[in-house]
């Protein structure tokens, strides 16, 4: 652990306090972070400046001199997308008195909002024989663990150079913890670093010192522990299409290992070229492929419509390929013919009941013929498709709506429906209304699940049966969700968005007291409790502004979020009210 003795004070004096803006980016949220840079040459003559507030992400050099003993620090913060760089460069010198240091300090906290991996580096290196000192710690705030922890301290060792994630120096040196790992989503993490030119004695000696960190903290798309911006510095992983995402996390539809954005020959593997002219051999000319489209359900007597739109070529576009369309097979006695058939889009009048078949043939501009598709056209019906709609939940006593509106025919004849409940909770009297049309509904009189079929028929067949479950619960059982929400809502607002802390737990005493009463059987306190919350919030949907200072104020000063609050509680009330 990084000792408390500079850290204090740069705690109490450094640290610049920032609320999320929009310089925090997606997957990374800065809490707070203070910078040092510190010349000092002696008792009385100390020199320590803070860096000045600014906005991130930011680029900039802080030089600090006393004496001859001096101290400059880059620091170049970036955020962008789902990576994030903290890059620091030092230059230090120690010169002319006794009992003389220049230093740079600083602390980074941020929070994260999805799974990142980091990656730290960094090395301090001296020229002369002075006191050189590294402390450098990466803390879980959320999961108070220690990710990587360093010091290493060189006493009076000449030229000694020092790099992160090693033993060095001559003296109590400690190291814990990974230079790479993984930072869990929602999780505030803390970097502290020090780095130290120091000595007590030997006046009018020289040395200086260099040193630089990166802390890079990102995605980690290919899984293999580095950050995506790291892969890429590193020559780890190819950007073909320069947008800073590897390679191999990029779409690969064709799955040759080359990105879709720069495939040679989408469809095909770009690595494959047999006969070497630099041309993958999926692109070499090949024959066309004929699509003459999905087999069709008709009636005697409807025109029928063939789509042979389908086909493609890897050369010719398909508007540009020959068409020939034949009929292949008719029922004994038809004199149907094809219309346009030298286009994609032919039709014929199925004049006969009986099965057709017509054949596909296309031609692309290199004169390479395809093999023949075929599609078969029958006037056999085919059975229509029930569709009882989604599963759903609802609450004793409301209406519930059925929808079968997405039933269909393959033939477009009209449907009729048939709805049935076939299971319902033990002593259920409920039953359906309009059980013969596309939206029946009732009323669910007890908890529990019910189970409602649909048969739907085309005139001809019955379809096989769709069910849908509705899974109902009691009003007071919805009362303590919806209340449950509303205090599960209330406890996450930040500070910005409630007039005090004291409210804001005013408002959760509420919510607690009046799911007790709900759980109770106390309805009218747990009512009671639920307007007394309701009249905190309710400024913005009744008079479009929270409320001011008054016995009425809202105590949730952010109309989106007092939205929410008051949306929950009054389903609740609404729910326990008859």
């Amino acid at each position: 652990m990084l000792q408390p003795r500079r850290f204090l004070l740069a705690a109490l004096t450094a640290l610049v306090f920032l609320a999320p803006t929009s310089s925090a980016v997606a997957s990374v949220t800065i809490n707070s972070w203070g910078l040092r840079t510190f010349a000092y040459r002696g008792t009385g003559s100390g020199l320590e400046t803070l860096t000045t507030t600014v906005s991130l992400p930011f680029t900039q050099t802080d030089t600090r001199t006393d004496g001859a003993s001096s101290s400059s620090t880059t620091y170049n913060f970036t955020l962008s997308g789902d990576e994030g760089a903290f890059e620091f460069s030092f230059s230090h010198a120690r010169a002319a008195a006794s009992f003389a240091s220049a230093e740079s300090t600083g602390e980074i906290q941020f929070t994260t909002t999805s799974t990142l991996q980091y990656s730290l580096s960094g090395q301090y290196a001296m020229l002369g024989n002075e006191w050189l000192e590294v402390e450098v710690e990466i803390f879980d705030v959320t999961a108070n663990s220690v990710l990587f922890s360093n010091r290493q301290f060189s006493d009076a060792t000449a030229n000694e150079s020092l790099t992160l994630g090693q033993l060095g120096g001559d003296d109590t040196n400690t190291l814990a913890g990974s230079l790479t790992g993984t930072l869990p989503a929602g999780h505030q993490i803390r970097l502290r670093y020090e780095f130290l030119l120091f000595r007590f004695f030997s006046a009018g000696a020289t040395a200086t010192a260099t040193g630089s960190m990166s802390f890079v903290i990102g995605a980690d798309c290919n899984g293999n522990g580095v950050p995506d911006q790291l892969d890429l510095i590193s020559n780890f992983s190819d950007d073909c299409n320069t947008n800073d995402v590897p390679d191999e996390c990029e779409p690969d539809a064709d799955g040759d290992a080359v990105p879709d954005a720069c495939d040679v020959c989408p469809g095909h593997d770009d690595h494959e070229d047999a006969n070497t002219n630099g041309l993958p051999d999926g692109c070499d000319n090949q024959a066309p492929t004929a699509n003459a489209g999905a087999d069709q359900s008709i009636h005697a007597g409807d025109v029928v419509f063939l789509d042979g739109s389908g086909s493609f070529d890897d050369n010719t576009d398909s508007q540009n390929l020959i068409y020939a369309w034949t009929l292949a097979q008719k029922p004994p006695g038809s004199n149907a013919v094809l219309f346009d058939a030298d286009t994609a889009t032919p039709s014929f009048v199925a004049d006969l009941p009986g099965t057709y078949i017509a054949s596909l043939v296309v031609t692309d501009e290199g004169n390479l013929t395809s093999a023949a598709a075929t599609v078969t056209i029958s006037s056999q019906n085919l059975a229509a498709t029930a569709d009882a709609g989604a599963d759903a939940s609802a609450v004793v006593g409301d209406l519930v709506v059925l929808d079968g509106s997405g039933s269909s025919d393959p033939e477009f004849d009209a449907l009729s429906y048939s709805w049935s409940i076939t299971a319902a909770p033990a002593g259920s009297q409920a039953t359906l209304n309009d059980a013969n049309t596309a939206f029946p509904s009732f009323v669910p009189d007890l908890p529990g699940s019910y189970t409602v079929q649909l048969v739907v028929n085309d005139g001809f067949v019955d379809s096989a049966a769709d069910e849908v479950v509705i899974s109902v619960i009691s009003a007071q059982d919805y009362a303590e969700f919806a209340t449950m929400e509303a205090l599960n809502t209330v406890s996450a607002l930040p500070a910005t968005a409630v007039t005090t802390k004291g409210n804001q737990n005013a408002l959760g005493n509420f919510l607690t007291q009046a799911i007790s009463a709900i759980q109770s059987g106390e309805t009218q306190v747990a009512i009671h409790k639920l307007n007394q919350a309701i009249m905190r919030t309710d400024g913005c949907a009744l008079r479009g502004a929270p409320d001011g200072n008054g016995p009425s104020r809202d105590w949730i000063t952010d109309c989106t979020d007092q939205a929410v609050v008051y949306q929950y509680l009054q389903d609740a009330l609404n729910a326990l009210t008859p």
